[in-house]
């Protein structure tokens, strides 16, 4: 169930995956709260002692470090495609963007567009094809800089409920979307769920720091590297 699309290969990756996480059709914030991101590139990291510096070229990243260019509301990474060539790969102006609004509270919710009606935008699932679909991480800021703005912080999306990882339905497939929804949630199209409100959106995002691991999602650690690619 992982769309592919050529865009951010850790964090978004496993957000464009859909499921068992929180979607909507229409977005539930269309403002950024007051404390931001430093725009710039940043690295996503699947291990805290990842190689990574702020002098690291993007073509010398570990593979256990993604860049991402958090810039305009927006973040903004290389293709997949390690055959293409340097020039192509690591030229920010090839990479893909995905829209985004950076709420407050604790944890902060990351409100992604995905929009599946562009031409190649992967293999989506049912539940986003040829349309567009909002999508939710949790973010817990982990430092900040002299003027405030986020600088590291930790990145789990926001689920449907608790699912093991290999849990089967009950035809004995493998199941995809939880069968114990946390509280406010509808579950959609066997592997994905809508919100009742924004409180329950906020509630799950809470929970879902403890469950994601469990069902085989990785907490991103990811930091502020350098102003520019």
């Amino acid at each position: 169930m992982t769309i592919r699309n050529r865009l951010l290969t850790v964090a978004l990756g496993l957000v464009l995956s859909g499921c068992n996480m929180v979607i909507s059709d229409e977005p539930w914030f269309t403002e950024p709260g007051p404390v931001q991101q430093k725009t710039g590139l940043w690295v996503m990291l699947e291990k805290a002692d990842c190689p990574v510096s702020a002098t690291t070229s993007l073509a010398a990243m570990p593979d256990c470090a993604s860049p991402i260019l958090i810039i305009d509301g927006a973040y903004s990474g290389p293709p997949n495609d390690r055959s293409l060539p340097d020039a192509v790969r690591y030229d920010p102006a090839k990479w893909d963007r995905i829209d985004h609004v950076l709420t407050d509270g604790t944890p902060m919710v990351d409100q992604l567009r995905f929009d599946a009606t562009k031409p190649n935008p992967g293999a989506p699932p049912p539940a986003f094809r040829g349309k567009v679909t909002y999508l939710y991480l949790a973010v817990k800021p982990t430092g900040f800089d002299a003027e405030g703005r986020i600088i590291s912080a930790r990145r789990w999306p926001v689920m449907c409920g608790p699912l093991a990882r290999g849990e089967k339905d009950a035809s004995g497939g493998p199941r995809f979307v939880t069968a114990r929804p946390y509280a406010g949630m509808r579950l959609v199209h066997d592997m994905a769920c809508n919100a009742r409100d924004v409180a329950a959106l906020r509630e799950a995002a809470a929970i879902s720091e403890s469950s994601a691991p469990g069902a085989g999602f990785l907490i991103i650690e990811s930091r502020w590297l350098r102003d520019a690619p």
